[in-house]
């Protein structure tokens, strides 16, 4: 179930330092986190689009999670997908990427993805969502503590 009063926009550049404190925040100090510079940089690339989730409380707007993918040509590759730990669970995720996903399926763009593979929750979403493995990457994720992991490649045809 999705959170009441939730609503996706556009990031944009001037989005940038909301996706930086964001990704910052989803994201464990093991792994690399990056600034408003990387995420400029990644929002200003040809045929890359943003969202932010967006929750409406009586404080105002609360930027709960975003979502950062790039198409180019007839493939699209989700960069990044992050919800804050305390909005996790609620649908959040699954909004973002029908999001990414009806996009793909407007420019008819199959989807790829790299997913750790200890990320139980991440892969049963993409596997619902209509995506599966193709590749593995051996060691591709590297924690600051020296551990490694594989990324499980995913492919989602477009429809």
């Amino acid at each position: 179930m999705t959170a009441p009063g939730l609503r996706l926009e556009a990031a944009t550049a001037a989005s940038t330092e909301v996706l930086a404190a964001l990704h910052q925040q989803t994201f464990t100090s093991e792994e690399q986190i990056w600034n408003a510079g990387s995420f400029r940089d990644l929002v200003a690339m040809p045929g890359a689009r943003a969202w932010l989730a967006i929750e409406a409380t009586d404080a105002g707007d609360l930027p709960v999670a975003f979502a950062l993918v790039r198409f180019v040509a007839d493939e699209g590759e989700i960069i990044t997908i992050g919800v804050l730990p305390d909005r996790r669970r609620q649908g959040i995720a699954r909004l973002l990427l029908a999001e990414i996903t009806r996009e793909a399926d407007s420019v008819k763009a199959a989807l790829f993805l790299e997913v750790e593979e200890n990320n139980v929750a991440a892969l049963a979403l993409y596997g619902e969502s209509g995506f599966s493995e193709v590749g593995r990457r051996k060691n591709y994720y590297v924690r600051g503590n020296g551990e490694k992991a594989d990324a499980i490649v995913l492919r989602r045809n477009a429809a």
